[in-house]
């Protein structure tokens, strides 16, 4: 069987976009055989606890590994989801949620594109294109996220740390030019505990 990863998860923490509870969608993804479940609400990490103990409960085998994220909506338009790989990125995470929430009225949020610029060096993005949108979002998360350059016909960024940029295709095909600044394995060792 192939090892699959769901990377944008959201549950009823979202309000009107997610149905199932976060419980739900840990035991669902290891009845799938999912390797890993990223819980991605809104601007949001008020499923995590209640995710991460119903992956603490499942029964022994392969363990599913639980990944923290959030996703976001900026005032200009660019949507992403940013993945916690480490407690710092957790904790990064966690202080852009609350900068969000706290200019904003209660439960709204206000981001912009200039509160992706620093503080998030752990944390690693993806961008999420609009169907109708132009690479122009995606080429702004490339600056912010390092000295990669994307090629047209890419449609999808997942952007690390400082340097380090990697490409993903949501739509098909990609294609990157990158420097890797650390290796793959070093970003697997987050158990997903808040």
């Amino acid at each position: 069987m192939i090892a699959y990863a769901e990377l944008h998860c959201v549950s009823n923490f979202s309000f009107l976009r997610g149905a199932s509870h976060p419980a739900e969608l840990v035991t669902r993804a290891h009845e799938l055989g999912y390797r890993a479940l990223a819980l991605t609400d809104e601007c949001s990490m008020a499923g995590v606890v209640r995710a991460h103990e119903a992956a603490q409960a499942l029964p022994e085998g392969p363990r599913l590994q639980l990944i923290v994220g959030a996703e976001f909506r900026c005032s200009e338009g660019l949507q992403l989801v940013l993945l916690a790989p480490d407690q710092r990125a957790y904790s990064e995470l966690c202080r852009l949620i609350t900068r969000a929430r706290r200019r904003a009225a209660k439960g709204c949020y206000a981001l912009t594109r200039s509160d992706l610029e620093s503080g998030l060096d752990h944390c690693l993005a993806l961008w999420l294109p609009a169907l109708d949108g132009t690479l122009a979002e995606g080429r702004a998360l490339v600056r912010l996220g390092g000295s990669a350059a994307l090629e047209r016909g890419a449609s999808g960024v997942i952007g690390c740390n400082p340097g380090e940029l990697r490409a993903m295709s949501l739509h098909g095909q990609f294609r990157c030019r990158a420097r890797f600044a650390q290796d793959e394995r070093s970003h697997s060792s987050y158990d997903g505990s808040p």
